[in-house]
Parts: C-alpha cells; sequence; structure tokens
C-alpha cells in the first residue's frame, strides 16, 4: 500500500512541475487584463460591430475582413469565433481579450502535455518558461485580432503532423487527416497570406516527403484531408458562389499581373525576408542574451544530432524544416512590402525544430548525461529570469491605455449624461471611422439601455470626443467643420490624450 502511494505522488510530480510555467504565463499577462490595458484599434472595433450585428441580425456571414489586397478577405471563422466570447461576456469588449487569453493559455497546457509525453520533463519545462516569457507569445495572448488565431490552428497542425510523420499508433488515422485538413483550413481562414504559401508547401510535401506520401496517397485518407479543407472553405465557397467568383478572379489577376510596382531585385527581396525570418526566430526570445545563449546551443545540438547514429524525430523534423524553406523562398517571389502578420504563427515552427535538435543526446567520453546538466542549466537561468521578470513587471505602474482609455471616456459620458435615451456625440479619432467608440457605446446601450447617441445636436447640446493625432491640421479641419461658431462648454475633461467637451449652442 505504502509502495503503491509512493509511485502515485511519483507519477505525479511531473504534472505539478509543469504547473509552473501556467502560473508564470499567467502572472506574467493577467495585469494588463485587470486594468484593460490592452490593444483596442479601427480593426478591434470593426470586428467587434460585425459580430454584433450578425448576432443582432441572426444571419450568419461568409466571409471576413479584408487583407492587403483590394477584393480579397480573410475567412469567416474569426467572427464566428468572436460570437463565443460575445455571448459568454454579454458583448463586454473585454471579454474578448479574456476569451483570447484563455484560447492561448490552452495552448500552452496541450504543448506541454505534447513536449512531456514525447520530448521529457525537462524539455517541456525549458519550452514552457520560454513560451511564458517570450515576448511574442505574451503580446498574442494580449491581442485580439483574426491572424492572432493562427496560432491554435498551427499548433494543431503541427502536432497532427508529428503524428503521421512519427508512425505514431492511431486506431483511427483517418482522424489525423480530417484534422490536418480542418487545421490548414483555419491557418488560411485566419491569415489569408499565410495559408497562399503554406497550403502548395504542405501538398509539395505530401508528394515529396516518403512518409507523408505513404499516409496521403492512402485514399480514405485523402478523402477526409480534403473533407476537412472542405468544412473551413465552405464558407467562403457559399461567398464565392453567390458573388461570382469575385475573389477567386481577383487571386488569379494578382498573381498574373501584380498590381505592386516594386523594382527591388530579386538579391534584395532574399535579404529583407531573410531579416524578416531572423526577426521570426528572435522574436521568441526575451532578450539578446537568451538569443545567443539557445542558438549556440542549438548549433551544438545539431552537430551532435547529426553525428547520431540514432536521430529520433527525424521524419518530422526534416518536414518542419522543409516547409521554413518553401514558405522563405515563396515569399521572395511576392514584391511589395511583407507584414509580418503574413506569416503569423510561424514561430511555432521554429520552437519544435529546436525542440526535436535539443532533445539530442550527448555522450561524451569523460562526462555522461551532459546534456541533462546543460537543460538544468538552461531551466535555472529562466527560472530565476521569469521571476525577475514577474517582480519587475509588479512594481513599475501600469500605464492606462488601449481599451482602458476608451473604455473611461464612454463611462464618463454615459455617467454624466442625464439623457440616454436621445443625446449626441461627435468623435474624433486619426483613422476617421470611430468603430472603437462606437462598439463600446453599443456594449454600454446592451448594459444599461438607452439609445445609441447620434451625430446630429440634441437641444443645442452636443459631447465631442477628439484623440490626438501627430498630424495636427487634420484634428484642427475636424474642429473647424463639426464645432459651433458660437459655443459655450459647459465642460471640459482631459482622459490621458483624449480631450472630451461638452457644448450647448444658444
Amino acid at each position: 500500500m505504502k509502495k503503491n502511494i509512493e509511485k502515485n505522488r511519483f507519477q505525479l510530480y511531473p504534472f505539478i512541475l509543469l504547473l509552473i510555467p501556467i502560473i508564470f504565463f499567467i502572472a506574467i499577462r493577467v495585469r494588463p487584463l485587470l486594468f484593460q490595458n490592452l490593444s483596442y484599434t479601427y480593426d478591434q472595433g470593426r470586428d467587434f460591430l460585425k459580430v454584433a450585428e450578425m448576432i443582432s441580425n441572426k444571419k450568419p456571414v461568409f466571409i471576413g475582413p479584408t487583407t492587403g489586397i483590394n477584393g480579397l478577405f480573410h475567412g469567416a471563422w474569426w467572427y464566428y469565433i468572436l460570437t463565443i466570447p460575445y455571448l459568454l461576456f454579454g458583448g463586454l469588449p473585454i471579454g474578448f481579450y479574456w476569451f483570447n487569453f484563455i484560447l492561448q493559455l490552452s495552448c500552452l497546457v496541450l504543448f506541454l502535455f505534447f513536449t512531456k509525453t514525447y520530448f521529457g520533463i525537462l524539455n517541456a519545462l525549458i519550452f514552457g518558461f520560454l513560451i511564458a516569457v517570450s515576448p511574442y507569445f505574451t503580446f498574442t495572448s494580449l491581442f485580439v485580432g483574426n491572424n492572432i488565431m493562427v496560432l491554435p490552428a498551427m499548433l494543431g497542425f503541427l502536432i497532427t503532423i508529428f503524428f503521421i510523420s512519427e508512425n505514431k499508433k492511431i486506431k483511427q488515422p483517418f482522424i489525423l487527416s480530417l484534422l490536418s485538413g480542418i487545421s490548414l483550413g483555419l491557418i488560411s481562414e485566419f491569415e489569408l497570406s499565410f495559408g497562399l504559401f503554406l497550403i502548395p508547401s504542405f501538398i509539395l510535401g505530401i508528394v515529396l516527403f516518403p512518409h507523408l506520401r505513404k499516409f496521403y496517397f492512402h485514399i480514405k485518407n485523402a478523402f477526409y484531408f480534403i473533407g476537412g479543407l472542405f468544412i473551413i472553405f465552405l464558407p467562403r465557397l457559399l461567398f464565392e458562389m453567390k458573388n461570382g467568383f469575385l475573389q477567386t478572379k481577383t487571386l488569379i489577376s494578382f498573381l498574373f499581373k501584380p498590381t505592386i510596382d516594386d523594382t527591388s531585385s530579386y538579391i534584395n527581396m532574399v535579404k529583407e525576408r531573410f531579416g524578416m525570418f531572423k526577426y521570426f526566430y528572435e522574436s521568441l526570445f526575451a532578450n539578446n542574451f537568451f538569443t545567443i545563449l539557445f542558438t549556440l546551443l542549438a548549433i551544438c545540438s545539431i552537430i551532435f544530432y547529426l553525428l547520431n547514429k540514432k536521430r529520433s524525430f527525424l521524419s518530422f523534423l526534416s518536414f518542419a524544416v522543409y516547409i521554413i524553406f518553401m514558405l522563405f523562398l515563396f515569399s521572395t517571389f511576392y514584391k511589395g512590402f511583407f507584414w509580418a502578420n503574413y506569416f503569423e504563427g510561424i514561430q511555432y515552427l521554429f520552437i519544435f525544430i529546436l525542440l526535436i535538435v535539443f532533445s539530442t543526446k550527448v555522450h561524451l567520453p569523460l562526462v555522461t548525461n551532459i546534456d541533462k546538466y546543460i537543460r538544468f542549466a538552461i531551466l535555472s537561468t529562466l527560472l530565476v529570469f521569469t521571476l525577475i521578470h514577474i517582480s519587475t513587471t509588479i512594481k513599475k505602474t501600469p500605464k492606462k491605455e488601449g481599451l482602458a482609455v476608451i473604455s473611461e471616456v464612454v463611462n464618463y459620458i454615459n455617467s454624466r449624461e442625464r439623457n440616454l435615451d436621445n443625446y449626441c456625440v461627435r468623435i474624433y479619432t486619426p483613422p476617421t471611422i470611430p468603430y472603437t467608440y462606437n462598439y463600446l457605446f453599443l456594449a454600454n446601450k446592451d448594459q444599461t439601455g438607452g439609445n445609441l447617441p447620434q451625430s446630429e445636436w440634441v437641444n443645442g447640446t452636443c459631447w465631442f470626443i477628439m484623440e490626438t493625432d501627430p498630424f495636427k491640421f487634420r484634428l484642427q479641419e475636424w474642429q473647424k467643420t463639426n464645432r459651433p461658431k458660437k459655443k459655450a462648454i459647459i465642460e471640459v475633461k482631459q482622459i490621458s490624450d483624449v480631450t472630451i467637451e461638452r457644448y450647448t449652442i444658444e
């Protein structure tokens, strides 16, 4: 009996240890969420309004937000995902951020248990801490946007391909085919640019890699893979059928006759893309010290990996390296500015490559298990740095910005306005269309009642919201057009960089 208790305790220790990076992940990110110091811009306001409209009208949409190319759109799945936090949190804007945070936290939990199972507890802890303190993964867990949803889809895609590549025993392999199709489709729908590069790379990879060819050339597996893609692309297909295949024509036209006029040489394009991929890699690490440390250890690990007769997970490693190479190669043929979010989530590819080479066992004549000592040293360094980082963050006074500022502005007006059924608000924001404020007024209306403000004066009174603009002449022109010539200012309020004024025309 005593032996069984000791055995159960021993089995629980790894899972207790895995809680540490999870706790640190939460500790680093929870403060901005509690204070609502989160990025809240034109795109978020626009998307939140679209979801509210979709739910209010009880009419699903078949296409998502615009992309950088006129006539092409991201998928509607982004809006479908947003309906979950909208309904759960009653439309409160902070609910969208909490939902994304929980989703990214779930990705960490999945990653930790996957890594612990196939790469050991030490590697799971090292890369768990790496994700917990990574600036990139911190940002993506506190930002809301269609491109951020690529991360869970990418993680699911890579784990699925890992099982296929390494011939892990699955009773129903067609499920992996279905999941790989769904996850690949979601990557494309959440960030169309990524899909345009990744899908052809993957299909070519199926032909080139024997383990993938053997799996996907099986009729049943191929059927479910295509079925997964079809499920995800169905809303887009319905949109295309309804609109005369508008996007298809636009895409074909763009591929053969790009509207981007870029005279850069191919060599310059290669250099530019190399710099971007270097940024993707470096964004994993909290500072230059960890970038250099992990890079040097990765180089050493690769050497030992190549010298090792038994190379673990070689099939999947070859696939991951191939995908990065193909994404880089295809990107060099795209003439024009290449936004980093076009390859959102590519950082997971780098993590999986590092994970595999770091798991290499090193045997030296005089020292045994040196690889374990190195991992302990890395883990200890990461642990100390994380504790210092959390301590420093707690001591800092949070700066009010983003959602916190706009929420305070809207709450101030709603608390001061006596007639919420009929009142006037005029808004100036540098992006012109004040989606951010419009959504918050809508959310407040749903919570407290009343009506949305109108832009026409009510009983000679109107509120003015004016954000600062680096191009001051634009704000001045707007003020000339919107402010009354004869005015009486009832009150003025400054909230961060936003000015609130209330006027009454006599």
